[in-house]
């Protein structure tokens, strides 16, 4: 991943990268977010892309969603960072 975004000129060596993979976030999503929590405290980061959200909210059941977003919510107040997440909205 790396290695693809040194071809961008905006590319900074101070950015730093820590992905979460799908299929990790799938499987226990909530443990995923404490990660990335413990992550955020440790580097303490004055900006934060997530893209994009919806990955880590799918392994809940849909009553559970809200919850878990709530939760998130809360968590981007504490890490005091500015954050931008994006993510895909249905027609529906």
């Amino acid at each position: 991943m790396m290695d693809y975004l040194h071809s961008y000129p905006f590319f900074s060596e101070e950015i730093l990268v820590r992905p979460v993979y799908r299929s990790t976030a799938e499987k226990d999503p909530l443990t995923t977010l404490l990660d990335m929590g413990n992550i955020l405290a440790s580097t303490n980061p004055d900006r934060l892309v997530i893209n994009p959200l919806d990955t880590l909210g799918f392994g809940f059941p849909s009553h559970e969603k809200r919850r878990f977003l709530y939760s998130f919510d809360s968590m981007i107040q504490d890490w005091s960072a500015l954050t931008m997440v994006t993510g895909e909205l249905n027609r529906s």
